[in-house]
């Protein structure tokens, strides 16, 4: 019998000027500097590009609130690849507390995804915690913006979100904005390709997850 090859899911977003951003950050932007030209050998094509480090399907970096922690190259290379677990809240309230996951009773996990199927939903800091201490998670994945909701009014606002999972030894890192709808529940391998910006507080990132 011929074994079936598992189905290898790109759960990024396409980066494009359409792509939109949360609330105050800036666009994409590729602008071309040259163009190939089939006529002259000796043209290319040669583009920059310009966005900001949290724009589509991108991962938070502890320096993302705390200005000493660890910066996106610095992420562990055992946290990129390996076992994930999706699960599937698109019933839940766009407010995700904690009795949300308390309720599924689910094992300790290394990296976790969550398919919320809105933009608009987010973690309590009491979920964070306990994701990250109940849980031990690593790498939490959502398909929304932020794991803060958003917008909210900067200002006094504290992200407990962000910095339950951020903060400390061991931080748990985020990645947010992925493109969930092709999957269901269920065991994963995931891989996590942050660019490695040297000193930044977050970076776009390639992400695959495979069945399995």
């Amino acid at each position: 019998m011929k074994a079936t090859q598992a189905v290898l899911f790109d759960v990024s977003l396409p980066l494009s000027a359409e792509l939109p951003v949360y609330p105050g950050d800036p666009t994409f932007l590729l602008e071309p500097l040259s163009v190939a030209d089939e006529r002259d050998p000796d043209a290319f094509a040669l583009s920059k590009f310009s966005m900001g480090t949290h724009t589509g399907t991108h991962v938070d970096a502890p320096r993302h609130f705390f200005p000493e922690a660890a910066s996106i190259e610095q992420m562990p290379l055992e946290l990129l690849y390996g076992p994930a677990r999706l699960i599937d809240l698109r019933r839940a309230p766009a407010r995700l507390d904690a009795s949300v996951f308390q309720a599924l009773a689910l094992p300790p996990e290394l990296r976790l995804v969550v398919k919320t199927g809105r933009d608009d939903a987010h973690l309590t800091g009491e979920a964070a915690r306990y994701l990250r201490w109940e849980l031990g998670v690593r790498l939490f994945g959502i398909d929304s913006s932020s794991v803060d909701p958003s917008p909210q009014p900067w200002l006094g606002y504290g992200f407990p979100a962000h910095r339950q999972l951020l903060g400390g030894d061991e931080p748990c890192w985020i990645i947010e904005g992925m493109a969930l709808s092709g999957l269901c529940d269920g065991p994963y391998r995931l891989i996590c390709c942050p660019l490695p910006l040297r000193g930044a507080d977050a970076a776009p990132a390639r992400v695959l997850m495979q069945r399995g």
